[in-house]
């Protein structure tokens, strides 16, 4: 299915886990377009059947590669922490969006080297769009004619700036932060991975979060994403974010931008309000 890749380093890598989350996607849409049945994880976090079902999927294939694994639907076993390459699944990231039924998840799969992303792949089953990209060697979109590389803007200022921004995680504090500082530029989006798509096809500028509920495996596909694409993510301090961590959790808020300078205007802003992350 996929043998012409537009990167040659991970190409290897790449082409079972594209396969994997496509024939996730498929198993995920039949759950979708029927009845299902919705529990609860800690944290009143929602799960569904289509959760486990692309989780064994994925790890399926990934298991093949003798790499170590972390992912959202599998219990944890901190002995990857000791590993230099480690896989980062989110195997329905957006479950709320799929139980709301309206179309914003995706199936995201990252791989970090000693803590950086360099792999990332997205895929949409809803619209079949289909994002990659490896460090090095760009982010890409596969469309009809091909894979396409992928290129953010270089909008530098934010009364220009487009936010794209949580469906149903923004706060009260958030939008108030937003009328404040006038930025009223912004449409919102299910899936940190799909939002990380918009802004690397030059449809946004920024997403930022500033709970504590984005993990690993909600950023590690889309960070890849967003640095071969020109863009940039940190904390909200500007602390770089890195992976396989004992603690999964992001502390410090999330940061996604287009560019370098973008993204020093805004966190600066940001850091001024959320002064305790």
């Amino acid at each position: 299915m996929f043998s012409a890749l537009p990167i040659k380093i991970r190409a290897n890598l790449a082409r079972p886990v594209l396969e994997a989350a496509i024939a996730a996607g498929k198993e995920i849409l039949q759950i979708y377009n029927q009845d299902f049945k919705i529990t609860f994880k800690q944290q009143q976090e929602p799960l569904t059947e289509a959760d486990l079902v692309s989780n064994k999927i994925i790890l399926k294939a990934l298991k093949k590669t003798n790499i170590a694994i972390l992912s959202e639907e599998t219990k944890d076993n901190l002995e990857r922490v000791d590993q230099d390459l480690l896989w980062i699944v989110d195997p329905l990231d957006g479950t709320r969006e799929f139980i709301n039924k309206n179309g914003e998840f995706s199936v995201m799969v990252g791989l970090a080297e000693k803590g950086i992303p360099v792999l990332g792949i997205i895929y949409q089953p809803t619209t079949k769009d289909l994002f990659l990209s490896s460090k090095g060697e760009g982010a890409y979109e596969k469309t009809t004619e091909g894979w396409k590389r992928l290129k953010t803007t270089a909008i530098t200022t934010l009364s220009e700036a487009r936010g794209i921004l949580s469906r149903n995680n923004l706060s009260e504090e958030e939008a108030r932060f937003l009328e404040r500082n006038n930025i009223n530029k912004f449409t919102q989006k299910g899936s940190a991975g799909l939002k990380a798509g918009e802004i690397c096809r030059g449809n946004a500028e920024f997403y930022f979060n500033s709970t504590n509920k984005l993990k690993e495996w909600d950023t590690c596909a889309a960070h890849s994403l967003i640095l071969e694409a020109g863009g940039n993510l940190t904390t909200f301090r500007g602390e770089e974010i890195t992976y396989n961590k004992k603690d999964p959790i992001h502390h410090g808020g999330v940061l996604f931008t287009n560019n370098i300078i973008l993204h020093e205007n805004l966190r600066k802003k940001i850091i001024s309000k959320y002064k305790n992350l």
